[in-house]
């Protein structure tokens, strides 16, 4: 265990093991595990968490950076697997290969806001060892807007070249822009039911301005998707669906493409998506 009274500079170690404990009363200004990041880490706040390895570590912070607002600046990673991630402040961005789930307790990423999530994927070299990632994301999401710039996203973008699959997601004021390969989750605004009831939004009359879909496979919005924001201004899918499915609420949607049900929209597909206006 490592019990630092301080601030903290830079943390740079080969590997970190599971059972490696940081326990920082002040600032930290980087951890570098190179090869892997694991353990329980705990800060007043970080400025930077990086691994060209996995991540694996169960993250806490118990302030923010006065200026800034962010408890972490920057998380940059390979793999992360079986992550949690509870801060009182901000995350400037995380960016990783992929983020997946590989026991039964569910992936958190707790903060008030996140500037840009990144999942890149990565083709698979069998020469080289590297099996290859399609870039899914599969950590639950709670964003709880506090202390926002007013004007500013909760999210500001999410860029997933594979799946998103967040098994819960309560984000508390308005996103930018998110595009995913496919989605197989719920992506909730301020939604608290999908019933088609106003009252599902319990007053929260939150924003995103755009959703891309692209398509993984020919699959675009998969069985047991959520979707609901107050309004959505765009929402595009790279194209037709073979068997929609997953539920979508709004009270805006100014512009759809690809979104069997909706107006102006191709239609002819077997089924449609439970399209709850409100």
């Amino acid at each position: 265990m490592w019990d630092i009274e301080g601030a903290t500079g830079a943390i740079k170690a080969s590997t970190t093991g599971a059972t490696w404990v940081l326990d920082a009363e002040g600032f930290v200004k980087s951890i570098d595990g190179a090869n892997g990041l694991a353990g329980n880490l705990s800060a007043l706040y970080f400025d930077k968490i990086s691994s060209k390895g996995d991540l694996s570590a169960v993250i806490t912070a118990n302030g923010a950076d006065a200026r800034k607002g962010t408890s972490i600046g920057a998380i940059t990673a390979g793999s992360a697997a079986d992550l949690s991630i509870t801060v009182p402040g901000g995350i400037g961005a995380i960016t990783l290969i992929e983020c997946v789930n590989s026991d039964q307790t569910e992936d958190t990423i707790t903060a008030a806001w996140i500037g840009k999530i990144t999942t890149k994927g990565v083709r698979a070299n069998l020469a080289r060892g590297v099996l290859g990632s399609d870039g899914d994301f599969q950590a639950s999401l709670n964003l709880s807007g506090a202390g926002i710039a007013s004007g500013k996203a909760v999210l500001g973008s999410a860029a997933v070249a594979g799946v998103w699959k967040a098994g819960s997601c309560e984000i508390l004021g308005n996103v930018d822009k998110v595009t995913v390969g496919s989605m197989a989750g719920k992506l909730l605004l301020g939604c608290v039911a999908l019933s088609g009831n106003a009252s599902d939004f319990a007053g929260n009359e939150f924003t995103l301005k755009s959703l891309t879909v692209k398509g993984i496979g020919g699959e675009y919005f998969r069985q047991d998707s959520q979707l609901g924001a107050w309004e959505i201004g765009s929402l595009t899918f790279g194209g037709q669906e073979p068997l929609p499915d997953g539920t979508i609420e709004f009270h805006e949607l100014p512009r759809s493409k690809n979104v069997p049900g909706l107006a102006g929209n191709p239609v002819g597909n077997p089924g449609q998506y439970d399209l709850l206006e409100v």
